[in-house]
């Protein structure tokens, strides 16, 4: 499953340091097509908190970001494509050393493009041109890959499981990362949702992360290990995933060449996606 996680690229140390009643089975094929309406809005809520040990002294940093979130699809040479375009977005970190950064939707200039097969394995098209802020408080190829749950591509019912795997590097923000979610899904039942029936699944999962980037001249490695667990809603009419809420924790190591060691980190947040049209 693409779970998504505020995984925060740098820690800025003086510097800017996933039961219910039984109910039918899903449709035959629960895997990615283009779904009807072809294009809904989402609206996003993340939030991390952060306490770091800096040699003995205990630290804390928080992220929260909220968007709302058009999503178009499209057959594409018989791939799903994905346009997410960020009708407004709103970001804050705040850490001890200095004064919060924040950002919004204007350091986001264009849409984030991919495509994803019946599983929702993502290939990556075009993100967009991201300025200011945004650059460290937006991170792109996380978001696509993050966005829309693993399928099994098959016929599932009531008690089914399947388990996704996701690894993904490259560029992002002022730096790279490379991460690996596995994520297993049970199906629960289903339930109504203003007059819609939907598929309940639970989700359990973990991700281990780790980000390099420079910063004003120094280096800043950071790894991170979470688990996480929630459930998702899969509106079986309209073919997409209607909701989806996630809590996870985790710990994790920074290390800055200006510091004498390594600092340790305990991690605990909220992810939550649901459609709101």
């Amino acid at each position: 499953m693409r779970v998504r996680l505020s995984i925060i690229a740098l820690i800025f140390f003086g510097l800017a340091a996933c039961g219910g009643g039984v109910g039918p089975p899903a449709p035959a094929g629960l895997g990615y097509s283009v779904p009807n309406p072809a294009a809904v809005t989402y609206m996003t809520a993340d939030t991390s908190y952060i306490e770091i040990d800096a040699m003995g002294q205990m630290m804390q940093m928080s992220t929260a970001q909220s968007a709302t979130v058009n999503a178009a699809f499209a057959d594409v040479a018989g791939a799903v494509q994905v346009t997410l375009t960020y009708e407004d977005f709103g970001a804050r970190l705040t850490q001890p050393m200095g004064a919060p950064m924040t950002a919004d939707e204007s350091g986001i200039k264009g849409p984030l493009v991919y495509s994803v097969d019946r599983t929702g394995n993502v290939t990556v098209g075009s993100v967009p041109d991201v300025t200011g802020n945004a650059s460290t408080l937006f991170a792109p190829l996380s978001t696509m890959q993050a966005f829309l749950p693993g399928l099994p591509g098959m016929g599932v019912g009531v008690g089914d499981m399947w388990t996704d795997t996701v690894s993904y590097s490259g560029d992002e923000g002022p730096g790279t990362i490379s991460a690996i979610t596995i994520s297993e899904y049970s199906v629960v039942g289903d339930v109504t949702v203003d007059g819609r029936s939907m598929l309940r699944i639970d989700i359990t999962g973990s991700s281990v992360s780790e980000t390099e980037a420079s910063v004003e001249g120094m280096d800043v490695f950071q790894s991170m290990s979470a688990m996480m667990e929630g459930h998702m809603l899969w509106d079986m009419q309209a073919g997409l995933m209607h909701e989806r809420v996630l809590t996870f924790e985790g710990d994790g190591t920074t290390e800055v060449s200006a510091a004498p060691m390594a600092m340790s980190m305990q991690m605990n947040g909220t992810s939550t996606t649901r459609r709101i049209n």
